[in-house]
């Protein structure tokens, strides 16, 4: 994705949202979207207040490990949150299901891992 963003001259900042130096440089009043995979509920919520309090209309798509977390984000003002282990599990149920040939995909997915 990072590449893909900076093909397409889209700016954006990559790095650690606890390095305060990082979060300077975000320049969140004029940022349209934010995405967090931390994998903390703590951590992303600090994401979501510090976002939304620099800037009302921007998206913010946060990461969280359980239901719960993804529902306490969400009526916090979550944008979208992902839930990793859905998704991993409603993707091998479509590779089951579509009698997937497993070896094509891991060679798709070995070449992803190595973009």
């Amino acid at each position: 994705m990072l590449l893909k963003a900076a093909e397409e001259q889209i700016p954006f900042v990559y790095g650690d949202v606890t390095d305060p130096d990082v979060v300077d440089h975000c320049n969140l009043r004029n940022a349209k979207l934010v995405i967090s995979t931390l994998p903390d509920y703590n951590g992303n919520l600090a994401v979501l207040k510090l976002a939304k309090k620099k800037n009302s209309k921007i998206k913010v798509i946060l990461t969280a490990q359980h239901d719960e977390d993804a529902l306490r984000l969400y009526k916090e003002g979550a944008s979208y949150v992902i839930l990793p282990m859905r998704l991993s599990s409603d993707h091998i149920g479509e590779l089951i299901f579509a009698n997937a040939d497993l070896e094509k995909e891991k060679k798709k997915q070995i070449l992803k891992i190595g973009e």
